[in-house]
């Protein structure tokens, strides 16, 4: 994929080379953002809440535990990217 991660002030942007994913650190989970456009939400994929990012991150998971990292985490993770990056 050759992603890349950049420090931003307030979130960690993640692209190839454009803009697909956004991280924010906070003391208790970890917010993962997508840019996934109209996708539909659902109980674990939620409207992005994210200090930082553009508008273009459109939809987020909040992670607790090292387990919640599974298959379709990473397949939100490549869609995000194809779509941004094609």
């Amino acid at each position: 994929m050759g992603v890349t991660f950049s420090a931003q002030p307030r979130h960690i942007s993640v692209g190839a080379p454009r803009e697909f994913a956004a991280i924010t650190l906070h003391a208790t989970e970890v917010r993962l953002g997508f840019d996934l456009g109209e996708r539909a939400f659902d109980a674990r994929l939620q409207k992005a809440k994210l200090r930082g990012p553009g508008p273009a991150i459109t939809h987020m998971i909040v992670l607790t535990d090292a387990r919640q990292v599974d298959d379709e985490l990473l397949a939100l993770t490549a869609s995000a990217h194809a779509r941004v990056n094609g």
